[in-house]
């Protein structure tokens, strides 16, 4: 797994992640669109690009939903507000990816968030 700043975006529209990638020029940050025939694979898979499985089943994160990774500092308070600018008033959920969950799926991801909303 690689140690650039990236963001995974699940369930944006291309866009939205157009939009992202233009206010980020000359910076070392990658912008990942999650299609969502990648978000039944872990985080770790989709960051050091691993093609998507053939056996994969099919599923899709329920929200929209932005993972940061290897961001901190200004960096982290710049692409929240980079993204913020991109989805307006629209709710999406944010995650930064830690040792726990960079093993988890988008799909699985996603439910903890939601849940952790929930309460």
């Amino acid at each position: 797994m690689t140690n650039t700043p990236a963001v995974l975006l699940y369930g944006f529209s291309a866009g939205e992640a157009v939009q992202l990638q233009n206010l980020l020029p000359g910076s070392p940050v990658r912008v990942i669109s999650v299609p969502s025939s990648r978000h039944a694979m872990t985080l770790d898979d989709i960051l050091s690009g691993k093609p998507t499985p053939a056996f994969l089943a099919a599923a899709s994160v329920p929200a929209k939903m932005l993972v940061l990774a290897n961001v901190q500092g200004a960096l982290l308070s710049f692409l929240l507000s980079a993204c913020k600018q991109v989805t307006g008033e629209q709710h999406v959920l944010r995650a930064l990816l830690t040792e726990t969950n960079r093993t988890w799926t988008g799909i699985e991801l996603c439910k903890h968030l939601l849940e952790e909303e929930e309460e």
